[in-house]
């Protein structure tokens, strides 16, 4: 008896989480869906989205701090918030680092 309600209780926490999960999917969440539409152009250059830029140049400066302290491609480097994705270009693909958001 124990063994079914610890299986049944198993089985709702999995649903649970599953539909959790599914509920904040950009699949069903249009607002989602737009944003990491526009993120996605903005990571391949093919937007000029300041916000969504600085959320990528945040995230590459987070994930690498060497990057973020550079003079030139670092938070206060020359470039600006661009810094971030002109080193990516430049080095950041060639060493195996990752330009995206997560």
């Amino acid at each position: 008896m124990m063994r079914r309600i610890f299986a049944l209780a198993a089985i709702a926490l999995g649903l649970a989480v599953y539909l959790t999960g599914a509920l904040s999917s950009p699949m069903l969440d249009d607002r989602l869906a737009t944003r990491q539409r526009m993120l996605e152009e903005v990571a391949r250059g093919k937007s000029t989205d300041l916000l969504a830029e600085r959320m990528l140049a945040e995230a590459y400066w987070s994930r690498y701090p060497d990057v973020a302290a550079d003079a030139v491609f670092g938070r206060t480097g020359k470039m600006g918030i661009y810094g971030a994705r002109e080193h990516y270009q430049r080095h950041g693909r060639h060493e195996g680092r990752i330009w995206d958001l997560f």
